[in-house]
């Protein structure tokens, strides 16, 4: 999807589930005293639980399809708030359960890795079809992205309290290296 989003699907508990990855948005403290749930960053621009279903839908992803038995979103301090998160107002739209996370989320294929691909991507396709407008351009990096990563799986670390080095960076920033202490805290909404 680009701007440091992406979707997927995977097998859970023997039923299609869509995954979403994207940037969580910590909140601050009069937030959290309000209890104002957390926000995504798509492009730029920092997003309610609503309008992130409501983008995704422009995007050709609903989550609330019946295919898709249940939700996961893999973005930190999502279910930061309990009944008062993003994650908690996201399963209220989409009616099925939903796995969040509190806290911070470390994943392998996370949302600024995918989007150093994607641009890259988006790089090389360019200058092998200069012909092809931006719509052809796309669906060659969305064709490509499938290929490469539909049969790999996202590994969620859940080595709770652990240190391990990733790399990131703010939307648009340079991408550098990092020390995290692992958070794995998931909450399930229904």
């Amino acid at each position: 999807l680009g701007g440091e989003i992406h979707t997927f699907t995977d097998i859970y508990k023997g039923e299609t589930r869509l995954n979403v990855v994207v940037h969580g948005i910590e909140r601050t403290p009069a937030e959290v005293a309000a209890g104002v749930p957390s926000k995504v960053l798509v492009n730029g621009k920092a997003y309610t639980a609503k309008e992130l279903v409501a983008y995704l839908k422009t995007q050709g992803i609903d989550p609330a399809n019946p295919r898709y038995k249940n939700v996961r979103l893999l973005i930190c301090y999502a279910a930061d708030g309990g009944k008062h998160s993003f994650a908690s107002d996201f399963q209220k739209i989409v009616s099925k359960p939903v796995k969040a996370f509190e806290g911070t989320v470390t994943t392998s294929y996370g949302a600024t890795n995918m989007d150093v691909v994607r641009t890259e991507l988006i790089k090389h396709m360019r200058a092998k079809h200069p012909d092809l407008d931006d719509n052809g351009i796309e669906l060659l990096v969305s064709a490509e992205i499938e290929t490469r990563f539909s049969q790999k799986s996202v590994y969620v670390n859940k080595a709770d309290g652990t240190l391990v080095q990733i790399q990131m960076a703010p939307q648009g920033a340079k991408i550098g290296e990092h020390i995290l202490k692992v958070e794995y805290k998931p909450v399930h909404f229904t």
